[in-house]
């Protein structure tokens, strides 16, 4: 015995107090209990007393370490004043109503819990990545916060086996009630992982990639991994199959500078060996793993389906290895409010073969590789573009700000896309600089662009480049200042068919006094260039075409200083 027991009856739910290690019959009550069991035992074992407590109770567990011997459904009302429950090994305790304990505390032991391996996902990479998930657990029905399940701040506990007990106890509501290191994580069906609070709001919470200190390909080459530490993928995903899942509020910071391989210029992916084809360095890149949230699917993903919708909000993700956000082949899926800024070898965003894709007010900055953003279908409404800056890794280079694929016949919308910064950090002299990228045949409108040029007037770039011939492509509303000289709308070597550029103001900037062309192509059959204003700058020709032009329409062209042609082309 560890004290006395009392009865108190309140209005509504009765109430037991009672200090007893033993079985009480109890028929509504709460419990009160002592001291923590000595060397990590239990104080006692309280299956029956949870199990017969009836719902109109409220169970009080005190001080103690206390037993759970077999999977039991709780009815009662549980709160938690300094007690901790461990179950036993495979046991599961089943809470029907919402426990009644703060964010900070301790109150579920996971020492018998453990790593079961789910489905196996396929990328597109065809190499086999498991979903996690735990095997013996809680269950609760409403809310639930990391702390609760022992998770800790500080730089030398990973907290992986915490948080996906978190999410496995199918809480509706999964809080990040501090600033977590993790390995990876996976999100069940109608839940949300959210902070305690939106990111920039004074409290951080959310999550840092635990830094490895050893190659990635070690991982990779694991052949029997045993939990989520050993295994390839880094991040945030969902499990397999499920309705829906969000995402909100809080911080992710895929810590990419601290990991060893980045150390060392991830010399274990990219070899500079003359002998390694360009296509095996592609192959290794598409073995790494390490991003924020990834929800998309890759050709070959076999088992895994991604959440017939998904919501990601307020949201800062920064400084992951591969892209911050990848919701290819993923239906259903909103980006809103979020703030995404530097992935080493990827996207920011990567949302290939998604017609429904929406992205909403979300603030892109930093760098990438390749493209800040790809997208083939779907939406892009009241972005922000701001503080670019080089990709510090060599060779990875960012070479424009959306990269729209050409893989669906449906069209891309993008609207109100505001870019401000110095845009000589896209590209190299190498690598073209763009704002769109183009990828064959798309069908694309673009209304309400914005671009201000805040770097060097020595930049050189363009707003529309293509990887090969491009067409249908609208663009309504250009306002671009400041301009250099090397500047251009359209810039590309190959046949490009039927764009339409409408009500376009474009002002060079102050040290621009003559410019060669605003666009050049390959070939340009059907073009319809109406309400072009030009600024600041003599233009020698304002299209300049390599080989042939046909049904080119330039109406209502205005300039502050001379064009010399409006279209050059051979036989013209």
């Amino acid at each position: 015995m560890l004290g006395e027991a009392a009865i108190r009856t309140g209005f509504g739910r009765r109430e037991v107090l009672t200090g007893s290690l033993a079985a009480l019959a109890v028929t509504s009550g709460t419990l009160f209990l002592g001291k923590l069991g000595i060397g990590g035992q239990t104080a006692g074992d309280l299956t029956d007393e949870l199990a017969t407590a009836p719902a109109d109770t409220i169970v009080t567990i005190t001080s103690g370490l206390w037993a759970v011997s077999r999977s039991i459904r709780v009815a009662a009302k549980v709160r938690f004043a300094g007690g901790i429950l461990r179950p036993d090994d495979g046991v599961i305790i089943d809470f029907d109503q919402d426990i009644d304990a703060p964010p900070g505390q301790h109150i579920f032991d996971l020492t018998n819990v453990r790593w079961v391996r789910g489905v196996q996902q396929m990328d597109s990479a065809k190499r086999q990545q498991t979903l996690w998930e735990t095997g013996g657990n809680f269950r609760l029905p409403g809310i639930a916060y990391a702390s609760w399940f022992g998770a800790q701040t500080g730089p030398a506990h990973d907290n992986t086996l915490a948080l996906q007990s978190m999410l496995d106890s199918g809480a509706r509501d999964a809080v990040l009630d501090g600033f977590y290191l993790h390995t990876a994580n996976w999100v069940g069906d109608n839940q949300r992982l959210r902070g305690l609070a939106p990111f920039g709001e004074g409290t951080r919470s959310g999550l840092k990639t635990v830094p490895y200190d050893q190659s990635f390909i070690e991982l990779l080459n694991r052949p029997n991994p045993s939990s989520p530490a050993e295994d390839s993928f880094r991040g945030l995903s969902t499990k397999s199959g499920i309705e829906t899942a969000a995402f909100a509020d809080f911080e992710y910071d895929g810590s990419a500078q601290e990991h060893f391989d980045h150390k060392t210029r991830y010399r274990n992916y990219f070899a500079d060996e003359s002998s390694v084809a360009e296509g095996a360095k592609s192959f290794r890149r598409q073995l790494m793993r390490q991003g924020g949230i990834n929800i998309g699917q890759g050709d070959n993903d076999g088992a895994y389906q991604a959440p017939r919708a998904t919501m990601i909000e307020r949201v800062y993700i920064h400084d992951t290895v591969r892209s911050a956000i990848v919701a290819n082949r993923a239906p259903g899926v909103t980006i809103r409010d979020c703030r995404l800024a530097n992935s080493d070898v990827d996207h920011l965003i990567y949302a290939d073969r998604n017609p429904d894709l929406l992205v909403e007010n979300v603030t892109l900055s930093g760098y990438a590789h390749g493209a800040m953003v790809v997208i083939s279908g779907g939406s892009l409404r009241n972005c922000v573009v701001r503080d670019l800056s080089a990709n510090p890794i060599p060779g990875r280079v960012t070479d424009s700000i959306v990269w729209l694929r050409a893989d669906l016949p449906e069209p891309t919308e993008v609207t109100n896309l505001v870019i401000s910064g110095a845009l000589e950090k896209l590209g190299n002299e190498d690598v073209q600089a763009k704002v769109f990228k183009l990828a064959g045949k798309r069908a694309a409108t673009i209304r309400g662009l914005k671009i201000t040029h805040t770097g060097s007037p020595a930049a050189s770039f363009t707003v529309f480049g293509t990887q090969k011939s491009a067409s249908a492509i609208q663009l309504d509303g250009l306002m671009a200042r400041d301009m250099p000289a090397g500047a251009t709308l359209w810039n590309t070597p190959f046949n490009v068919s039927d764009i339409v550029m409408h009500n376009i103001d474009w002002t060079w900037s102050e040290e621009t006094r003559t410019a060669p062309y605003l666009m050049r192509f390959g070939s340009l059959v059907g073009a319809d260039f109406n309400n072009i204003t030009l600024n600041g700058a003599s233009l020698e020709t304002l299209s300049y075409v390599e080989r042939k032009a046909r049904k080119i329409d330039t109406a209502a062209i205005r300039a502050s200083h001379t064009i010399g042609r409006m279209v050059d082309a051979p036989g013209l």
